[in-house]
């Protein structure tokens, strides 16, 4: 199928449609190299020749390196980076390719996974900046829920990979932590009747950072991340979380208060301060979450506090004492 590809861009006319053709040409060339690496390495290699002769490109191989990248041709990046080819020199540019063509929100991209892989293998870390861009451009996509499960299960997989190599994961974004939006998105989250396993996925996300030195305590928004997170669980489940007869009931927007609790419990045990201003009290819990699950929430962020060499505010004290006796 690549040599027929190769002949039709031969045989068209300047004004023919080159760059389509070119581009599904990439497809099934990422196919190839599962089956015979060498040839679809030899196919690529004519392509682009083709496409230089004909001026799809200009001298440099820049647009082809990009094009490489983002078509995951894991053994022709490869082979280029080796001979050390235009464009092909900066490996963490190849990288910053790859995690842009991640982030798309066409869902025939090809999945990049390996690519990062073998880019992260050759590369020395993750500059703040793409950090930063990445981990932004990520929560705007939840923001605007622009994501499916697999998209979703992809941006899981790169980021277990990109996390234990990027320089500073609380890398500022004018003055606020640049993963903070992520868990603001994901609470402010009002699909109606949201994919859960999707969303599971994407507290993995916001679980993943807090693992890899994400902390709750940053910077953010002139406050925190986790006093931004508690005032957007409050003011989301006020609208999406009926209460009757003391039960907790989902209405079927936003975020399973299931999959919630997961993420909240992340924060406090990532280090999350209960008794700074703004953060979660024993009320919000209670409406939120069934009585169980707040008091082993609860648990936790008391845990937390005594490893910090300090209390919970009176207002949690009081909250235990009645969970302990019943008054």
């Amino acid at each position: 199928m690549l040599t027929a590809y190769i002949g039709f861009l031969k045989a068209l006319p300047t004004s023919g449609p080159v760059h389509s053709l070119f581009e599904e040409a990439l497809v099934y060339a990422n196919r190839a190299e599962k089956e015979s690496p060498e040839d679809a390495i030899a196919c690529v290699d004519e392509l682009h020749d083709v496409a230089l002769r004909r001026n799809h490109f200009s001298v440099d191989s820049s647009p082809m390196a990009r094009l490489a990248v983002s078509y995951g041709l894991c053994e022709f990046v490869t082979e280029c980076i080796k001979a050390s080819l235009d464009g092909f020199q900066d490996v963490s540019k190849l990288l910053g390719y790859a995690l842009e063509s991640s982030r798309s929100t066409n869902t025939d991209q090809i999945d990049v996974t390996d690519m990062v892989q073998m880019l992260m293998d050759r590369n020395q870390g993750i500059s703040s900046s793409a950090w930063v861009h990445h981990i932004y451009d990520l929560a705007l996509m939840i923001s605007q829920a622009k994501l499916n499960l697999d998209m979703a299960t992809r941006h899981r997989r790169i980021l277990e990979l990109v996390l234990p190599h990027v320089e500073d994961v609380n890398a500022l974004r004018m003055q606020s932590v640049c993963w903070g939006p992520l868990p603001i998105a994901l609470v402010s989250y009002q699909a109606n009747l949201p994919q859960k396993k999707m969303v599971s996925t994407c507290v993995d996300l916001v679980k993943a950072i807090l693992a890899h030195g994400g902390n709750p305590n940053a910077p953010y928004l002139g406050s925190t991340v986790w006093a931004a997170f508690s005032d957007a669980l409050r003011s989301g489940c006020r609208r999406r979380v009926s209460v009757f007869s003391g039960s907790v009931q989902y209405t079927g927007k936003g975020i399973p208060t299931d999959v919630l609790a997961k993420l909240v419990e992340a924060f406090v045990e990532a280090g999350a301060d209960p008794n700074i201003q703004g953060s979660l009290k024993e009320k919000d819990l209670e409406s939120v979450f069934p009585r169980r699950v707040a008091s082993r929430i609860l648990e936790t962020m008391g845990h937390q506090a005594k490893l910090k060499g300090k209390s919970l505010s009176a207002g949690w004290t009081s909250w235990i004492t009645s969970w302990v006796w019943g008054k």
